[in-house]
């Protein structure tokens, strides 16, 4: 009978911390601006790609609407500030297996006119294996659409 009951606090304990930290995380913003991406990269492509995945992470990953920035009660402002890849795994052949793509952006997440969140060098890292029949067209849009998620987590849900 302990055990049963030693059970149910400790579940009714996990839950209901979960409850609090989820719900109270910027719980009074409604609508979100997405300002256009910022790139100082010679990865000309990638602030496009990024601004297409950030606004669909944005609309279906939480409950926020995109709506303009007049109508909005937050803006999400975003600049790459940097694109590098580099190999990380070669064959017996000298030839490259593996690449990582590291990326720095500057983010500021704003609520009614205040700095809520803001990281001016957020580094995401991208480890692939090299495959001849990806694109590096697709390669650019996996990695944007990996790194939307990680910083919508990381502003929205704050881990």
């Amino acid at each position: 009978m302990k055990k049963i009951f030693l059970i149910l606090i400790l579940t009714f304990f996990i839950f209901s911390c979960y409850y609090t930290f989820k719900s109270t995380r910027f719980e009074n913003i409604k609508s979100i601006y997405i300002e256009n991406i910022k790139n100082e990269t010679d990865e000309y492509r990638f602030n496009q790609y990024l601004q297409d995945e950030i606004n669909k992470t944005f609309i279906s990953d939480t409950d926020l609407s995109v709506k303009s920035k007049s109508q909005s009660d937050s803006i999400l402002k975003l600049k790459i500030k940097e694109y590098d890849k580099e190999v990380v795994a070669i064959d017996l052949e000298e030839n490259p297996t593996s690449k990582r793509v590291k990326i720095v952006v500057a983010y500021e997440f704003i609520i009614n006119e205040e700095t809520a969140e803001k990281n001016d060098n957020y580094i995401f890292e991208y480890n692939y294996l090299i495959d001849e029949n990806i694109s590096d067209e697709e390669l650019l849009q996996i990695i944007s659409k990996e790194l939307a998620t990680d910083l919508k987590e990381q502003i929205i849900e704050g881990f």
